[in-house]
């Protein structure tokens, strides 16, 4: 299982240094299982295969006050794969990870 003290840490690492912004040491963090046909394609990137994921999967939610800028993590239902990660200014989404991969 991954420690997801860490997630919160890394994506609000991520948040900063993508949006150029201040964003607040504790960010705010929901937990949603969701199905993969649930999920807004319009904010993960082109590149990923929906196929790589399995019918349904965790979805962690990172935001800021007024949500200006968000990250997110997808990772199975055991937590034991992150599938991807992003994070959205503005509605855009202006950072992704697949995998290994960074865009």
């Amino acid at each position: 299982m991954i420690d997801t003290q860490m997630w919160r840490q890394w994506i609000r690492e991520k948040m900063v240094s993508n949006s150029q912004r201040s964003v607040p040491f504790d960010v705010g963090s929901e937990a949603y299982l969701m199905g993969r046909d649930e999920l807004d394609w319009n904010l993960i990137p082109g590149n990923f295969d929906i196929d790589d994921l399995p019918k349904q999967v965790m979805v962690y939610m990172y935001g800021t006050d007024n949500n200006a800028i968000l990250g997110y993590i997808l990772a199975s239902e055991e937590l034991d794969v992150m599938y991807l990660a992003g994070v959205i200014v503005d509605g855009n989404l202006c950072w992704s990870q697949i995998g290994d991969e960074s865009e």
